[in-house]
């Protein structure tokens, strides 16, 4: 299934400060899953950086109400699989998520679905919260 990915921000969604640079490309090639539902994406989805917090968040993202279509029609006996974070996600990704936590800070995920980023968070020391809808 094509899902059109081209939300975008126009400024930090943590901040809302507009100092916001492009890291790259994130490499999502063919299928992907989300959710439990396997997906094209129309655009290649980019790491973005707000210079005032420090914050990283997507570019041509999947947008709200595609999300919530995606999550309420998924299989919830397979939402939950146990896949650790840095073996379902691109070296991109995880590469980032190691310069971030290597600090030992604190993290919130939020919309932690499984909680494998805090999982990962936590091997690195950081003090680790989630929310999920």
């Amino acid at each position: 299934m094509k899902i059109n990915n081209t939300f975008r921000h126009e400024h930090c969604p943590l901040c809302h400060s507009q100092r916001i640079l492009p890291l790259g490309k994130l490499n999502y090639s063919g299928t992907v899953k989300f959710c439990t539902s396997n997906i094209e994406l129309s655009d290649a989805p980019e790491l973005w950086k707000c210079q005032q917090c420090l914050s990283r968040f997507v570019q041509y993202a999947v947008d709200a109400e595609t999300a919530k279509t995606l999550y309420s029609t998924g299989q919830a006996e397979e939402r939950w699989a146990t896949v650790a974070f840095e073996q379902s996600k691109t070296p991109d990704v995880v590469n980032s998520m190691v310069a971030i936590f290597k600090n030992r800070g604190k993290v919130l995920d939020v919309g932690c679905n499984t909680g494998e980023l805090l999982d990962f968070a936590r091997g690195f020391g950081c003090e680790t919260a989630g929310v999920e809808f």
